[in-house]
């Protein structure tokens, strides 16, 4: 798979370093310069940000290449935009590209299933650079956990719980790579399923193995792949 990284950033260096194997390396895109593409390839992993979304979706339809997009952020616009360009294109738009979370995901879907008067919250940390809060994986998280069970997600909470509420609480601080906590509480016990980040190359290296998944899919915006 000859893979074309968007971004020139930490994340898309990750990437770049992550790149081997059968998998090739063809070019890094920066989003303020975008060039012709001499060479040919299969792939664009975006990991760039959010500001560049028209940029990339644009680059994407030019050459018919399938997109996965790893920013997140993206405005009520920028979200158009991608369901517009998926039309034309397969795109991938993934919160979270770690294989972890993506089975953390899985967990607390089940967990909703089978703990069905718990209360639920969420606790996720970060560095102190991070400016979006939550964080789009968190909040991928209640979304999933809003497919099981009808409840209200709560970011501010002032005051005591509602029984209906879904809980999402932000940490800021230091180099916190991600922690993710989904809780489960219930009557004299609790549940928790956890994922740590321990560097940025899980996001990588998981986004290069859902990159290759995307290939097979015909256009359309797609947020998970199996």
């Amino acid at each position: 798979m000859k893979i074309l990284v968007f971004g020139n950033g930490v994340m898309a260096n990750i990437v770049k370093d992550s790149i081997q194997n059968e998998d090739i390396f063809v070019d890094m895109i920066d989003p303020f310069d975008v060039k012709k593409i001499e060479k040919d390839f299969d792939v664009i992993i975006d990991f760039s940000h959010h500001l560049a979304t028209n940029t990339v979706l644009n680059l994407a339809k030019e050459y018919s290449k399938p997109l996965l997009i790893a920013t997140t952020g993206q405005t009520e616009d920028e979200m158009k935009a991608i369901e517009n360009a998926s039309k034309y294109i397969p795109i991938l738009k993934m919160t979270n590209t770690s294989l972890g979370v993506k089975v953390l995901n899985k967990l607390s879907k089940l967990a909703t299933q089978l703990l069905e008067d718990f209360d639920i919250e969420i606790v996720e940390a970060h560095h102190n650079r991070k400016v979006d809060s939550p964080s789009g994986t968190a909040l991928t998280l209640a979304k999933n956990i809003q497919e099981v069970r009808n409840l209200k997600i709560q970011t501010n909470r002032v005051g005591k719980r509602e029984k209906d509420e879904l809980g999402i609480h932000s940490v800021r601080g230091g180099s916190i790579v991600g922690e993710h906590i989904a809780i489960f509480a219930g009557e004299d016990e609790i549940v928790e399923i956890k994922h740590t980040a321990l560097s940025r190359k899980i996001f990588a290296v998981g986004a290069i193995k859902f990159a290759r998944k995307l290939l097979g899919l015909g256009n359309g915006l797609y947020f998970d792949v199996d």
